[in-house]
Formats: structure tokens, sequence, C-alpha cells
């Protein structure tokens, strides 16, 4: 549920905890939330929707450093089955 490519965003430590909290959520809520951090251009591409097997009850939340890891942008993906729910 957390994927860190060679951004090192996260510890491990977060990394787990990070994990954890995505499994309770799933576990209550019956949505998945993944996490992505990346670097632009190192990026897995649409190959994450796959292996995360991302539907309408799925939100990616992708942080990007960029090319010279300069900027923090944070973005959300978020399936149909959550667009009328979510703020």
């Amino acid at each position: 549920n957390v994927i860190d490519v060679k951004v090192n965003f996260l510890t491990p430590g977060e990394q787990k905890r990070i994990q954890k909290l995505t499994e309770q959520i799933e576990k209550t809520s019956g949505f998945k939330l993944r996490v992505l951090c990346q670097s632009y251009p190192e990026t897995p591409g649409l190959a994450i929707k796959d292996y995360w097997k991302v539907d309408d009850k799925t939100i990616v939340l992708v942080a990007d450093k960029g090319l010279k890891g300069t900027s923090n942008i944070l973005n959300f993906n978020v399936g149909d089955g959550l667009a009328d729910i979510l703020p």
C-alpha cells in the first residue's frame, strides 16, 4: 500500500505505520488508500494501477519531489465511487 520509488521520503518505520493505517482504513471503510512517493521522471507510471488493482473505491496519494528534488507536490487520484463523498 506504500511505495517509495528511490526518493526516501519515508523512513522504514514511517512506511510500516502508513501501511498499518491504510490497512485499517480499508478494513473499516472498504476504501483503499495507496501512497506513492516518487521523483519525476522516476515513476512507475500507469503500471501502478494494475499493481494495486486500482478501482472505484481507491484513493492514490502521490507525493512527487520533481526533477531536482525541489518541489513537493501532492496529488490525489480519487476513484469514481469516492468522488461524491469526499470534500
